[in-house]
């Protein structure tokens, strides 16, 4: 099996729990040490991934994170105020979504999501320029999007938030989210 390591450079940034083994790497569809439901869902997942995708053209998908604003920890609390965030932001800003949630090392919940947008937001945007901080490259419709987000979800109690078009293609952000599933299965409490 494929692990992460600092070495590696991928899941890097992520360190193990005292006790716990290495997380399975993203590269590899290798999840043998999950649970047979676990390796369900993220084998359904990835095949959802897949598919949005391929429907809506990779130029229309993005990335957004979002991290509460508070410590949230109780998944109930953390749901309660997503599906508000669902009802009256998201089914407005895009038309489809896929959400991992992930249980950072801390206990926090945080969110992964794919998001099908009304329009076009990879053409132009330059992955370069944007690492270094110049986000002159996005668009003016994802700069609306980034605006609309800024504004509205402090309402639902989100802090730092990100969205960005995907570089690659589905099978690689499927492995990517798949990643989050196994990392939060990590870092549950018992």
């Amino acid at each position: 099996m494929n692990y992460c390591s600092p070495c590696h450079g991928i899941g890097a940034a992520a360190p193990a729990l005292a006790g716990a083994p290495p997380l399975p790497c993203q590269d590899s569809d290798n999840f043998t040490e999950l649970k047979p439901y676990h390796r369900k869902c993220i084998y359904a997942l990835k095949l959802n991934v897949e598919s949005l995708c391929e429907k809506n053209g990779i130029e229309r998908i993005g990335f957004l994170t979002l991290t509460y604003g508070d410590h949230v920890k109780d998944l109930k609390d953390a749901q309660r105020r997503f599906k508000s965030l669902q009802t009256h932001c998201l089914k407005k800003l895009f038309k489809a979504w896929i959400v991992v949630i992930e249980f950072m090392g801390n206990g926090r919940v945080h969110y992964h999501l794919l998001v099908v947008c009304r329009e076009d937001i990879r053409t132009g945007f330059d992955f370069e320029a944007v690492k270094r901080g110049n986000y002159r490259s996005a668009g003016t419709y994802l700069r609306g999007l980034w605006e609309t987000l800024r504004n509205d979800l402090p309402r639902y109690g989100f802090g730092r938030h990100e969205l960005k078009p995907i570089r690659v293609c589905g099978k690689a952000i499927a492995r990517y989210l798949a990643k989050y599933i196994s990392k939060g299965l990590a870092n549950r409490e018992p």
